[in-house]
């Protein structure tokens, strides 16, 4: 006797449906992104969309938001190179991080994977420009715009317009890293936002604007925000409050304001005490005191070289100083090390 197996129809729908779920699991599973963050356990799933202030990723669990600013990488799929290429970029190893992009020869299966591969391609190029590299200003300049231009909508559009303002400062474009600045410190990316109003600050202090440059920088020293980055924003808008002041002819009042973060603040916070000592060579040199100006950016030049920019302002004034001081040899020295490692940047054009 043949015995039937009757299975009824809901039966048989509940069935399909197991199967149908097992397959998409898998198919996930196997086009999964990982999103490592800055706070909190990795997402995996896959990225759907983003816009400047959100991605969507698709997980197991429905669709998730996550703020770009909370990301600290997202890996994607079937892109090992692109992988490499990231994290060269995250280890400031921005050389690397071009060579592993050029191994991309064939057409990503993703257009997001195109989207990714031109920001770091443009912004690895933008970091090597203001490094002095061999990619000049203009070039890196040219392809941070075509990025921004390209993608309005792309989750890397702050960081990106906050590179470009950076560009157009080392290139002496004052009012063009203004309106980035005033664009990014509108927007949603919270230590974007910040350091958008310093910056602006910033542009106005190179721009001989004194009056509006201290303005910006005592509205930044007196933001109430206490994240880490605002604290390290607000002394360093202390001390470029004392450029501006001295510059302004009140060289004085701008020493008495730095030298409360040099002694009351850690000299091995190395960015901010290069900002300290440039500030206090500054009103120095303002006040004639030739002998204390040069020991202030020769312990920029020696100790504190993190940031780029301050060391070499620091260089900048140590050529004109040392010449003032009727050495030539410690001039032509100060002058090679500018021109040869910061070459792309606003200190040394205006040394030209």
């Amino acid at each position: 006797m043949k015995v039937r197996l009757m299975l009824k129809p809901y039966l048989v729908a509940a069935a399909m449906a197991c199967l149908l779920f097992a397959c998409a699991t898998e198919t996930l599973l196997a086009q999964s992104d990982s999103i490592t963050l800055v706070a909190g356990r990795p997402v995996r799933g896959t990225v759907k969309s983003f816009t400047p202030d959100n991605i969507v990723v698709s997980t197991s669990d429905g669709d998730k938001n996550i703020a770009p600013w909370g990301v600290r990488m997202i890996r994607f799929d079937g892109s090992n190179e692109l992988v490499r290429a990231k994290s060269a970029y995250a280890d400031g190893r921005y050389t690397a991080c071009l060579n592993e992009l050029q191994t991309l020869t064939d057409a990503p299966s993703r257009d997001l994977l195109t989207h990714e591969i031109d920001f770091y391609r443009a912004a690895a190029s933008a970091q090597l420009a203001m490094q002095g590299g061999k990619i000049s200003i203009d070039q890196a300049a040219r392809e941070m715009n075509a990025f921004i231009k390209k993608y309005p909508n792309s989750y890397h559009l702050y960081p990106a317009m906050d590179m470009f303002g950076a560009l157009a400062m080392a290139s002496g474009k004052f009012d063009a890293a203004t309106a980035q600045y005033a664009k990014t410190s509108t927007g949603p990316w919270p230590s974007l936002s910040f350091y958008g109003k310093l910056n602006s600050g910033k542009a106005e202090l190179y721009s001989g604007n004194y009056d509006e440059a201290i303005a910006a920088f005592k509205a930044t020293e007196a933001d109430p925000s206490a994240e880490d980055y605002a604290i390290q924003a607000k002394l360093i808008a202390q001390c470029l409050r004392a450029q501006a002041l001295a510059l302004a002819g009140q060289p004085e009042v701008g020493r008495e304001l730095v030298m409360q973060i040099i002694e009351n603040e850690s000299s091995k916070n190395i960015e901010l005490f290069a900002h300290a000592n440039n500030a206090l060579g500054v009103c120095y040199n303002e006040e004639q005191q030739t002998k204390e100006a040069i020991r202030a950016f020769l312990k920029t030049d020696l100790l504190f070289t993190l940031d780029p920019d301050s060391h070499a302002q620091a260089l900048y004034h140590l050529v004109n100083l040392w010449a003032k001081s009727e050495r030539p040899d410690r001039a032509a020295s100060a002058r090679q090390k500018l021109t040869q490692r910061y070459r792309n940047t606003y200190w040394a054009s205006k040394l030209k």
